[in-house]
């Protein structure tokens, strides 16, 4: 049971909820619009842009469940009131950042470029601006990210419970069927080159944010 500072904290979590949330459904209320086809429209254009309507649809849903996956998992039971006011910032912060990501916004700015290696900053410099070498850059600098993140969810995933370990499991593989979906959303095939190079950042960024998170929770 929780105490009386804890129910104060839980109801002001839940008040302070109500912005954040309008805030996003706001945000993709636009995105779905901005979607929409015109008359003027060729039927090339229109059909990819329902294409469109039905990526982002499914990547917020996948965001959905990815988010109230990770607040499961934040939810320690044996975590008492500071397991239920993380869980309460988790879904606050979560909610904002995906506000800001369907308004064009940087939802990584948090990101300090020392979280990336130095390689990476250097093969970009030296890109030229050159779509293809932009990709290389993105990929060699993703596996990079990708193993950092392996092995810190391998890590954290060693010192839970096994009940833990089965939300754990859970957060991560919805934060992974998200990442790829939102993604795929991003690279619009309208959108030309330049959409790939979206498309990659974003992922590369997501994995990378992800990675971060995962460290965090294991300190």
């Amino acid at each position: 049971m929780c105490g009386k500072s804890a129910r104060r904290d839980l109801r002001g979590g839940l008040s302070e909820r109500a912005v954040p949330t309008a805030n996003l459904n706001t945000a993709y209320k636009n995105a779905m619009q901005a979607l929409s086809s015109t008359e003027d429209d060729d039927e090339e254009i229109a059909k990819g842009m329902e294409e469109q309507k039905k990526k982002l649809r499914e990547a917020q849903r996948s965001w959905i469940t990815f988010r109230d996956a990770g607040g499961e998992y934040i939810l320690n039971p044996e975590g008492g009131t500071l397991a239920r006011v993380m869980a309460l910032t988790w879904h606050l912060e979560a909610t904002r950042n995906q506000a800001i990501a369907l308004e064009g916004g940087d939802e990584f700015q948090h990101l300090p470029e020392s979280e990336f290696s130095p390689s990476y900053h250097e093969c970009l410099e030296n890109s030229d601006g050159i779509t293809v070498e932009i990709k290389n850059c993105l990929g060699e600098e993703w596996e990079k990210q990708d193993n950092r993140l392996n092995a810190a969810y391998k890590a954290l995933m060693a010192g839970e419970s096994e009940s833990q370990r089965e939300a754990l499991r859970k957060a991560q593989r919805a934060w992974l069927k998200f990442r790829d979906t939102y993604s795929d959303y991003l690279y619009d095939p309208n959108g030309g080159t330049i959409a790939g190079i979206i498309s990659g950042t974003w992922f590369l960024n997501a994995t990378t944010d992800q990675a971060l998170r995962l460290e965090v929770m294991n300190q």
